[in-house]
């Protein structure tokens, strides 16, 4: 189901100009990427062959832009496409907004951190075990999933049902279930989820280790906490956690949305 209201309301955001203005760095590429790749196949421009997951460009040809764009294409533009983009773009500003603190003040940067973390061990995955071409299916679960663990919590509305926010992943397996797709998908990305939730959240606080810490060039990049203020960066914490408290990419239709509209918090 849609998000309720006006997508990708985001504050007093009153055309797409001001809306996409508003949008957080980290997701404003992500969307303008996912948004991008499908008109350029489409257009003819490039062909989707030149942006998938595929071993020998890497290795022969150092086609070394295939491990990002394989996970920002979402396939033909078609009805599932849009639902996915929302659902892509609802979470991803969602958890930006709200990152679990790797070092970078709990915004854009750790959420950028977060997604190079995801990439590259889906992108490994895929090319030792899988061979699965697209990725952005899997990255969408992992920061679907991630957002639950950071804020469990949270009502979220499903045609009508509301549950708890951390419950949204496996409702959002089920129903692929429910509409005979794969959940192969979907699973790797809550799998690659936990992996990071795991590393960032739990390790810290059971074992006192911080194992993924934002870079510092992330951090002057985005800014301490995502504002970028051309300030000196703060020093990263000492404890990373915060307490506690074409080709279709991905096989299958993924919907789901929390009660909020697209972009809020």
């Amino acid at each position: 189901m849609p998000p309720r209201g006006r997508i990708g309301a985001v504050g007093a955001a009153g055309s797409p100009e001001e809306w996409f203005k508003s949008l957080p760095p980290v997701s404003k590429v992500l969307i303008t990427s996912l948004v991008g790749s499908t008109v350029l196949v489409m257009l003819g421009v490039i062909d989707a062959y030149n942006l998938a997951l595929l071993w020998s460009p890497l290795r022969h040809k150092f086609e070394i832009w295939r491990l990002y764009t394989n996970a920002v294409f979402l396939g033909a533009p078609s009805f599932p496409f849009l639902m996915n983009l929302m659902i892509f773009g609802q979470y991803s500003i969602r958890y930006e907004k709200d990152a679990f603190d790797t070092g970078g003040g709990g915004g854009s940067a750790d959420y950028a951190w977060m997604l190079a973390f995801g990439m590259a061990v889906l992108s490994g995955l895929s090319l030792a075990f899988f061979v699965v071409p697209f990725l952005s299916i899997p990255l969408m679960f992992m920061i679907i999933y991630v957002w639950s663990r950071k804020v469990p919590d949270v009502p979220t509305s499903f045609w009508g049902i509301t549950v708890q926010s951390v419950y949204v992943p496996w409702v959002m397996v089920a129903f692929n279930l429910l509409t005979g797709a794969s959940a192969f998908n979907p699973l790797l990305g809550i799998g690659v989820g936990h992996l990071y939730y795991f590393l960032v959240d739990v390790v810290p606080d059971q074992f006192g280790k911080d194992v993924l810490t934002t870079p510092a060039f992330l951090t002057d990049l985005f800014g301490y906490g995502g504002l970028n203020t051309g300030v000196q960066r703060f020093p990263a914490p000492g404890h990373a956690a915060p307490p506690r408290g074409f080709p279709r990419p991905g096989g299958g239709h993924t919907w789901g949305s929390g009660g909020r509209p697209l972009g809020t918090q």
